[in-house]
This record gives C-alpha cells, sequence and structure tokens, in this order.
C-alpha cells in the first residue's frame, strides 16, 4: 500500500507496460478524484480500465475506441452485428459509420445522449487513420413555463376613479365623453394590477380530481422517474406498469362521472347543455387550434391578420352586390307603403334604470377592445352610474352612438369544412361592455315602441320576449295538421340566408325604421349605429 506521490519508488516505468485500473462506480461523482489521483503519479500510465462504470443510466456518455471492426454501413465484418447490437443494449449508438481507415469505419465513437450531435471526419489526419470529430449540443436550458394570473385591486380602482371622473359631467360631446371614460378606466386599472405566479400546489387541475387521485398521480409520477432511471429492473417497471393502469382506471371513471352528472344538471337549459357538450367533445379546443392556422395564409402574421380582416368587413358588402337588387327610389315595398302616425321618442334613461341591466350583465361575457371587465363594472357601478347616465342621454340628445362603443374584436370560429377557407370561418364580434349596456338601453325603449303599437309580426318568434323556437314549431306543426285535417297538401320552403345580417340593405332598413315612426333624432341614432364601425 502506498500514496499516489510514493507510487514510483515500488514500480519501474523503463521498458515496462503500466496499466491502472480502477473501480469508478459513477463517472459523474468520482471522476473529478480520478483525475487527481493521475495528477499525483510521478509517471504516465500505458493504459487506463475503469471497471463498473454505471452506463445504464440514462446520462450522455460518448466513449471513444479503436477496434479493428468495421462497422460502416453494409460492412462484411461478422463481428460488426453483435458489436453493435451488445452496445445498443447499453444505449450506446454510433456517432458515425463513415470509412476512417482506407474503407473501414474501425475508429469508432459511440454516443449515449439525447442531445443532438453532429460528426466530421477530417482527411488530412498526421496518421493513416482519419480524425474524428464530434460537435455534441448542449443540453438547453429547460424553460420553466411558469402559469401566472393577473389580479386587479378593483378596491383600488374605484378609489382613483372618484376624484377623476368628475370633468366628464361637464362635457357636451358624447364621443370625448366616452372616450376619456374609457381611458381613465384603462389607466387606473392598469395602475392597480399585478401579475402574480401561481405555484404547482395551487394550479386549477380537472375538476374530476380529487385529493386522493391527486397524491395517486404523484405515486405514479414517481414510479415512472424511478423506472427511467432504471430501465433494467424489470420488476419496477411491472409494478410501475399496473400502478399507472390502477391510476388511469379511477381517473377515466371519475372524469365520466362528472361529465354525466354536469349534463344532468344542464338538460333543462339548452344553452348550457350545448355549452358542456362541446366542452366534453372538446369542439372548444379545436377552434383554439384552427384558428392558429389562420395566422399562416400570409407571409407574416401581421399581414395574415390585415388580410383576414378585411374579409371579415367586405364580404356583407360584396355580397349584397352580386344579389344584383339596386333600390331604385321608384319601387316601394309594401312595408313602406303606409308610414306609422305615432314617432318614437328616446326617453332619458335614469339611475336605476342603468343599475338594474348592469345587474343583470352575465359574468361571462368576453370584454372588448378595452379590457373592461362586467364584473368590475358591477362593482365600481356606484360611481360609474352617474357618468354613464350623463354619456347616454347625451347620445338620446345628439343622435350619435360613440366611435369607441363601435369598435369590436373579432374572432373567427370555424363552422366546418376545409381550415384553409375563410367563407368556413364564422365571425365572432366581442364589443365593449359600457356599448351594450347602451344598446340594451335603446333595445328597451324600441321593444316597447314596437309592441304598443302592434308593429311586430306574430310569426315573428325570434329576438322577442317569452317566444322561442318551440312557439315556431308550435305554430308550424299546427298548421301542417290543420290542413291535413282538411284533405290539402302541404308544400314546405326552407331558406337558408347566406351572411343575412352582413348582407342587409342599411338603406331599406333605415327607410322602414323612419316609416314606423322612427325619425328626427331617433332616426339618426340607428344611423350613426350601423356607419362607422371598426374591428
Amino acid at each position: 500500500m502506498c500514496s499516489p506521490e510514493d507510487c514510483l519508488l515500488h514500480l519501474n516505468s523503463v521498458n515496462h507496460l503500466t496499466i491502472l485500473t480502477q473501480n469508478i462506480r459513477s463517472i459523474y461523482k468520482n471522476l473529478d478524484a480520478f483525475m487527481t489521483t493521475l495528477t499525483l503519479l510521478k509517471f504516465d500510465c500505458d493504459i487506463l480500465v475503469m471497471t463498473e462504470c454505471h452506463l445504464s443510466k440514462l446520462k450522455p456518455v460518448p466513449p471513444l475506441s479503436d477496434l479493428n471492426i468495421d462497422i460502416k454501413v453494409n460492412s462484411c465484418d461478422s463481428n460488426s452485428s453483435n458489436y453493435l447490437t451488445t452496445l445498443a443494449y447499453h444505449g450506446l449508438l454510433p456517432a458515425h459509420r463513415l470509412p476512417t481507415r482506407d474503407t473501414k469505419c474501425i475508429d469508432h465513437m459511440m454516443l449515449k445522449s439525447g442531445n443532438l450531435a453532429k460528426s466530421a471526419i477530417l482527411t488530412n489526419a498526421p496518421t493513416d487513420h482519419s480524425t474524428v470529430i464530434l460537435g455534441l449540443m448542449l443540453k438547453p436550458e429547460r424553460l420553466c413555463m411558469q402559469k401566472t394570473k393577473t389580479i386587479v385591486n378593483n378596491f383600488a380602482v374605484i378609489e382613483e376613479l372618484k376624484t377623476n371622473l368628475y370633468d366628464i359631467l361637464q362635457t357636451k360631446d358624447p364621443n370625448l365623453a366616452a372616450e376619456t371614460l374609457i381611458n381613465r378606466i384603462s389607466v387606473a386599472i392598469n395602475n392597480n394590477k399585478s401579475i402574480k405566479i401561481i405555484p404547482n400546489r395551487k394550479r386549477c387541475i380537472q375538476p374530476w380530481i380529487t385529493p386522493g387521485i391527486l397524491r395517486c398521480i404523484r405515486n405514479r409520477d414517481k414510479l415512472h422517474f424511478k423506472v427511467k432511471n432504471n430501465p433494467l429492473n424489470h420488476i419496477l417497471k411491472i409494478t410501475y406498469v399496473r400502478y399507472r393502469n390502477f391510476c388511469q382506471k379511477l381517473i377515466r371513471a371519475l372524469k365520466i362521472s362528472y361529465e354525466k352528472n354536469k349534463l344532468d344538471i344542464a338538460k333543462n337549459n339548452p344553452r348550457n347543455l350545448w355549452k358542456s357538450i362541446k366542452h366534453i367533445c372538446h369542439f372548444d379546443k379545436m377552434n383554439a387550434n384552427v384558428n392558429h392556422k389562420l395566422v399562416t395564409i400570409k407571409t407574416s402574421p401581421f399581414e395574415s391578420a390585415n388580410y383576414i380582416n378585411n374579409h371579415f368587413s367586405t364580404i356583407g358588402k360584396n355580397l349584397a352586390e352580386k344579389i344584383g337588387l339596386s333600390f331604385h327610389p321608384s319601387i316601394r315595398l309594401p312595408s313602406l307603403e303606409t308610414p306609422s302616425p305615432n314617432s318614437f321618442v328616446l326617453i332619458n334613461t335614469d339611475p336605476s334604470e342603468l343599475n338594474l341591466i348592469i345587474s343583470k350583465l352575465s359574468n361571462d361575457s368576453s370584454p372588448g377592445f378595452d379590457n373592461i371587465t362586467t364584473s368590475f363594472i358591477k362593482s365600481a357601478k356606484h360611481i360609474l352610474i352617474p357618468v354613464l347616465c350623463h354619456i347616454y342621454n347625451l347620445c338620446f340628445e345628439k343622435g350619435q352612438f360613440p366611435l369607441c362603443f363601435k369598435k369590436a374584436v373579432v374572432t373567427p370560429i370555424h363552422k366546418g369544412g376545409s381550415e384553409d377557407d375563410l367563407n368556413n370561418y364564422r365571425p365572432i364580434s366581442v364589443l365593449p361592455v359600457l356599448a351594450k349596456i347602451l344598446e340594451k338601453l335603446i333595445n328597451n325603449r324600441l321593444k316597447k315602441f314596437l309592441s304598443t303599437n302592434n308593429l311586430l309580426s306574430n310569426q315573428q318568434f325570434g329576438f322577442r320576449d317569452s317566444i322561442s323556437t318551440e312557439d315556431a314549431v308550435l305554430s308550424m306543426t299546427g298548421e301542417i295538421c290543420d290542413h291535413l285535417d282538411s284533405g290539402r297538401k302541404c308544400l314546405g320552403v326552407f331558406l337558408d340566408l347566406a351572411k343575412a345580417f352582413d348582407s342587409v340593405s342599411t338603406k331599406v332598413l333605415l327607410d322602414k325604421l323612419y316609416n314606423i315612426g322612427i325619425r328626427g333624432l331617433p332616426h339618426q341614432l340607428p344611423s350613426d349605429y350601423l356607419s362607422g364601425r371598426q374591428q
């Protein structure tokens, strides 16, 4: 026994072959100490042998060798297949199979790594063996995708707005007042919002995952990690597979039970029922994936967005031009022949009406371009209602619909067919919440005027209170039964108008409104509402 420094006293390094052997166990943990030992030796070893080196670990290992085994492609060497198979059993694959001496590949560079590797063979080598160079890409730093949540301090926003809205009450221009209000609210929200990182333990998981199943999933992942580090441990692998299948069976059963219960709850509400069906069938995710493909229609996302926006903004106009109906002043439609003697009046709103409308707004509706949510409007309604009341009354008095209220965020929804054809998409426009409140005020007054003067057809079932498609079906089936009972035949004609709303003639619509009694300033408001829209 001797220290590395005194080893030379016991060995004759002249005319001798010096062989050093070391059970290194792990080249990652003990290699530095082993290299230190070699440095302390007073001579150079001719052969180094490292035994029991843990090559079964899934870590990058690049062993090099010069063996007289030709491993090039289509090699005739009988030992090549057994040699490569043995190394592959330990996860080692050749980094190259190019000739390194004459026409044979005998200078091997085996690689065990999941990283991208490139090899090069130099022809102008100093010996009859070519120089082999290996370039191993360093493992890129793993990006930690942190889930964040934007939190708005509504209390602080309200406190900031309390002293910042008085000048709007002195404004007489509805466009300026509405734009100022949106800007003040947006600035206050930006000043009092923060981004919070959600830790993994508090991240939102699927609603059917119980705490017990969560522990089961974590145990499954731990077993999977052990199997990855010990791929030759068959008992551990069998244990993992059985536990994984058991865990997956429990998760699937809980998911089915949750979805069935969700459908049972929503069975009496058609809207929620279809929403649940789309969520269960992943139709919402399919539309999200399809929308990403629209970005590649043109060379850049910006050009693609402009192209899509131009398509949706002009499709109605182009379709109306193709129809070929040019409205001539001499042509009178039946509904325009007899003007109504009554006139529509826009009565100013008051805080109680606004409070009722705001309270009935749905919290699930998406915000518009200003990112002002319905929940914020509800929480700050006690300070916003006086300002909103002033702005909306200005709109009624001036016959103007604020320009900032006519700016929509358009989302294409795929209806079916080819994903590259824009005609197979339906644009969904999202307006600001403040614009929706003004629309409801106008709609309430207009519906009351139409119903009071009996201007709505009895056969109109859409967009009317307490009337639904069930009434339309009942009316149609009753009509059919009456005709069949009287011995007459029934003929059904079903029409589907393409882009019905977009292709409506604005001039005809405004003329009809004028004839039924919407004249003067009340007529200017829908005219302004239908013009100058942005998206």
